[in-house]
């Protein structure tokens, strides 16, 4: 038997709930709805010693499910549930393998959960996940739309790329180099088509 009921061999109707998540059989959405709506499933990751307390979803109070990272946080808290415990589970769930995939496909200087990006790149690749041709048609899109004078960005906190009309701007140049910054600033400049925009990052 997978799990058990204190004095029993049945598992919990919470811990059902997150091992049909954990497999892929529901939805993060439909899993977050009951979450934020189940007493006992709220009570038996929040109660959980065996989970770090850096996983545990109350850190998470403006968790927005339409950001891939912040559904693959959800996954991991209940992930982390099971792999603590030896639990054997078939995990499987479609946020991850997509992050995964995205991680080793979109540069460190875009956002991959950025609305423009994904909805005028992420959204409109027909080719599917895992696949030579959709990594060769999403890097070529980035080569497309994110055009720089020599080298991108190297973004002090996570990418800021501004968005114009038509698309990214144009990427110019930084006032700095995040491992040599003497400040505690650094100004990246970008340009649709004569106008300036300067994007300015605090260290």
């Amino acid at each position: 038997m997978l799990l058990k009921k204190k004095g029993t061999d049945l598992p919990t109707e919470a811990e059902k709930i997150m091992l049909s998540y954990a497999e892929g059989n529901i939805a993060v959405y439909d899993f977050w709805k009951e979450f934020c709506n189940n007493d006992c499933l709220q009570n038996l990751i929040y109660n959980d010693k065996k989970l770090p307390v850096k996983n545990k979803p109350f850190l998470y109070e403006n968790i927005d499910l339409k950001f891939l990272y912040h559904r693959c946080e959800v996954f991991r808290v209940v992930k982390c549930y099971f792999l603590r415990r030896n639990i054997k589970v078939n995990f499987y769930n479609v946020d991850e393998i997509l992050y995964s995939e995205l991680i080793k496909i979109v540069p460190e200087y875009i956002n991959i959960d950025d609305n423009w990006f994904v909805n005028n790149i992420l959204n409109k690749c027909r080719f599917k996940v895992g696949t030579i041709q959709r990594k060769e048609w999403i890097s070529d899109k980035i080569k497309e739309y994110y055009k720089y004078a020599v080298i991108p960005p190297k973004w002090l906190q996570s990418s800021e790329w501004p968005i114009g009309e038509k698309g990214p701007l144009y990427f110019e140049k930084q006032s700095n180099n995040p491992n040599t910054n003497m400040d505690n600033f650094i100004d990246y400049y970008f340009y649709d088509g004569n106008k300036e925009i300067i994007i300015r990052q605090y260290d």
